[in-house]
Order: structure tokens, then sequence, then C-alpha cells
């Protein structure tokens, strides 16, 4: 609610730097809050970055108004979300530790990296069976094999391009399946991270490899196996590809 006018202030910027700053960032909008979570029982902490983010579309307005050219717009306004960005995500973080946003920008859309001066970010990605099936079994909203095969195929296209553009050395795909159990490739993101595993503990209360383990697999016992077998046949190929085989 603290940030509504801010959110109808941004309808006219490019829809990527929008959203970038108030869904994928500040979690507005997003099931995951990353940065609004961190400081909503810290009244003075909320209230600053309130202000911070109220100074910034002030900012964005005035460049977009001063522009002749969209392109032009484009580029002031990546400068001031990256300055924007780094000012907060350093101010809300405490000294000697990284900022991780959890779940904060979907995979495909993680070109949005190039926001942020320094970071990496890391794209998950589920066999598309058991995402499939998982999807049908939580979501009031699932959708049918024709469907998800669009939209999926949509997606692991984008994470292509984001793979294969300037953003690319600063991603990192990876198999849920191997991430939930191989230890060691859960220590190389670690270190891709600049976080050594030597020095990194695992929270179970916060991801429980074995518990996430229970749910590989899960379309081996979905009852239309046509419909598995018709999203394997559609994105299977290609999910390997996106995370090297």
């Amino acid at each position: 609610t603290l940030l509504e006018p801010q959110a109808r202030a941004l309808d006219a910027f490019p829809q990527a730097v929008g959203a970038a700053v108030l869904g994928g960032v500040l979690g507005v909008g997003q099931t995951g809050r990353p940065l609004l979570q961190a400081v909503a029982d810290d009244e003075a902490r909320l209230t600053w970055l309130v202000e911070a983010t109220r100074a910034l579309v002030g900012r964005l307005a005035q460049r977009w108004v001063r522009a002749a050219e969209p392109v032009v717009a484009i580029d002031d306004v990546r400068g001031e979300v990256r300055a924007y960005l780094d000012t907060v995500v350093g101010a809300l973080t405490p000294a000697g530790r990284v900022a991780v946003l959890d779940n904060a920008v979907v995979a495909h859309e993680l070109d949005r990296v190039r926001l942020f001066s320094a970071g990496t970010g890391v794209a998950v990605l589920r066999d598309p069976r058991d995402q499939f099936v998982s999807q049908l079994l939580e979501s009031p909203s699932a959708f049918e094999a024709e469907a998800f095969v669009s939209l999926m195929r949509e997606r692991y296209e984008r994470l292509a391009r984001v793979l294969a553009g300037e953003a690319g050395d600063r991603v990192v795909p990876v198999a849920f399946e191997r991430y939930v159990t191989d230890a060691a490739v859960r220590a190389a993101v670690l270190d891709r991270l600049g976080l050594p595993a030597s020095q990194t503990a695992e929270r179970t209360d916060a991801f429980d490899p074995a518990r996430s383990r229970a749910n590989i697999g899960i379309h081996r016992t979905h009852p239309d196996a046509a419909a598995v077998d018709r999203v394997e046949r559609a994105l299977g190929e290609r999910y390997r590809e996106l995370v090297g085989g």
C-alpha cells in the first residue's frame, strides 16, 4: 500500500525496468518479497526503503520527461536503477554478509542481473515432467499439457537468449535434481557466488535437500501418462541442453 503511487508512476517506464524495481527486487506483487520482508518488522528501515524508492521514481520521471529518444531514456533509467539497487541492497546487508534475493527474479528474466553493478543469478530448472505434474497438484489455475508446453517452451527460449547475451556470464543454470541430490553441485554453486562451501552452513529449516529429493520423479505416478509423455517429447531435450545434459 505504501508503494502503490510508485507502482502507478512506473507504468510509463519500460515494463522490464518497472518490474525489476517493484516486483523482482522489492517484492511488490510477488509471492516472495525479499527486501520488503527484510525490513517489514523495522519501521525505521521500512520508512527509509519507501523514501529511497520515492526518490528513485522522482529521478526516473525527470529523466523520462527530459529524454528525447526512448533508447537514451532506457539507458539513463538503467543507470539510476543500478545505483538505487546497489545502495538499497548494500544498506540492508549486514557487514561481512552476502545478500541473496531468493525467488526474486524468475529464471527467464535473469538478464535483470545487469541492473546490479555486481552479482550473479542462479537459474534452477526442474524436470519439466515433474514441474508439469507439480503445478497440476498444487495450483488451482494449473495448465493442461498443451498450454504448459507452450508456456515453458517460450520461457526456455527466453532463458537461452539470456545465457547467450551480455548477461550470460553472470547467470548459472543448474538442474534441480542435481542440486538436491549432490552436495558437490551445491558447493560448486556457492563457490560461483563467492560463498565457499567450507564457510557456509545449510539451514534445513529453509532448505532441506532430503525433503526436496522426495519430489523427484513424481510424474511417474501421474495417471495421465500421455500428457506427461507429451511434455517430455516437447521440452525434455531443451531442458537438458539448458542444464548441461
